[in-house]
Formats: structure tokens, C-alpha cells, sequence
């Protein structure tokens, strides 16, 4: 798999992941945070929780689902 295409699956995943989340009563603050240590995919808020997301997108259902 070439990188543009894992970068469009990627984000696609972070894209229904938020959508998720926002369903579920989540506030998304941020996308795609770069910090000294990597990347956080989402930040969100619930009630008075600061919640950091990670998400992981794969294109089968092998690793589970």
C-alpha cells in the first residue's frame, strides 16, 4: 500500500471515528495534534473529561474489528 492511500484510510478512520464520538455526547476540540512525542489523532471533551484518542484504521477485519 502506497502512503497517499494509507494516509486517505487513516484519515477516513479519524473522519467516522469523531463522528462516533460526537454521537456518543463527545466535544472534539482537535484533530491531528503534533507534539515533541508523535501525533494525537483526536482530543475531545465529555462533561469535564479531557480524553485523548488514538485511532487505528485497517483495511481488514483480521485484527479484529
Amino acid at each position: 500500500m502506497n502512503t497517499l492511500s494509507r494516509n486517505k484510510l487513516g484519515q477516513w478512520g479519524e473522519k467516522i471515528a469523531a463522528s462516533y464520538l460526537i454521537q456518543k455526547g463527545y466535544i472534539i476540540l482537535q484533530h491531528n495534534v503534533r507534539t515533541p512525542y508523535g501525533e494525537i489523532d483526536l482530543i475531545t471533551r465529555q462533561a469535564d473529561t479531557l480524553i485523548f484518542v488514538e485511532v487505528k484504521t485497517r483495511r481488514s477485519a483480521s485484527l479484529g474489528l
